[in-house]
């Protein structure tokens, strides 16, 4: 990878861990969307997972105090199982195929949080836990994507800000602590020079990122910020989904 690209990726994986910081999920996507740009995707979903780790770390040290271990608990009870099937299925599956599933999942998510003006009332059950715990641990094994469904379901209990992005970055820790051996045990991510420095870089990157994007957290309104970035990411995944069919 030439120097500009360099600069490019790097870019693009502090950009992500500020955004997904401040609005609790979305480093992993945005980063993965635009990563693949520049690498192979299933070679970016394995490196995404080392950004992603170290920054829910930061968060999840920073907010300590905040999490909430009885939600955190239910919710892990299926999310476990389900991260580990994830991450085991995506080496078998064809790049094109793979590109695909990201697109479409990329043009699906964009949609709800652009169209999506007012939050679903739900009263808070362990069932949502559950299946919350199931679809966020397969897609985060699969596409390393899974905060959005682990955000709807904590959503649903109206955690405090800080309870919230504190539970949710320890949720994040397990996930990644058990997807990343299992993409480096299927090939997903080959030891070589380039990509220990890439993941080397990301993880310092990630940290810098998650503190700064802590502090401000409570600053920046998230709504339209938020939208603005879900266009790009509805735009990328159109291209992957015309790309995976042409």
């Amino acid at each position: 990878m030439g120097g500009v690209l360099l600069i490019l990726f790097f870019g693009v994986a502090l950009i992500s861990e500020l955004i997904g910081t401040i609005g609790g999920f979305g480093s992993a996507t945005i980063f993965t969307a635009f990563g693949a740009l520049l690498l192979n995707l299933k070679t970016v979903i394995a490196l995404a997972a080392f950004l992603h780790l170290s920054g829910a770390l930061v968060r999840g040290i920073y907010f300590f105090r905040h999490i909430n271990w009885g939600i955190f608990g239910w919710f892990m009870l299926t999310d476990v199982l389900f991260t580990v099937v994830g991450a085991s299925v995506i080496a078998y599956i064809p790049d094109p195929v793979a590109r695909g599933v990201f697109g479409s999942f990329l043009i699906i998510y964009g949609l709800v949080v652009i169209f999506s003006n007012q939050k679903i009332s739900l009263s808070p059950k362990k069932i949502f836990l559950f299946v919350g715990g199931a679809v966020s641990g397969f897609l985060a094994g699969l596409l390393g994507t899974g905060g959005a469904a682990r955000s709807a379901a904590l959503q649903i209990f109206k955690l405090p800000k800080a309870s919230y992005l504190g539970t949710s970055a320890a949720m994040a820790v397990v996930t990644d602590i058990l997807r990343i051996p299992i993409y480096l045990a299927s090939g997903l991510l080959v030891f070589t020079e380039a990509n220990l420095w890439l993941a080397g870089g990301l993880v310092a990157i990630a940290v810098v990122g998650a503190f700064a994007g802590s502090r401000l957290a409570e600053k920046i309104p998230e709504r339209g910020f938020r939208i603005a970035v879900h266009i790009l990411l509805l735009a990328v995944g159109v291209y992957f989904l015309v790309n995976s069919l042409s």
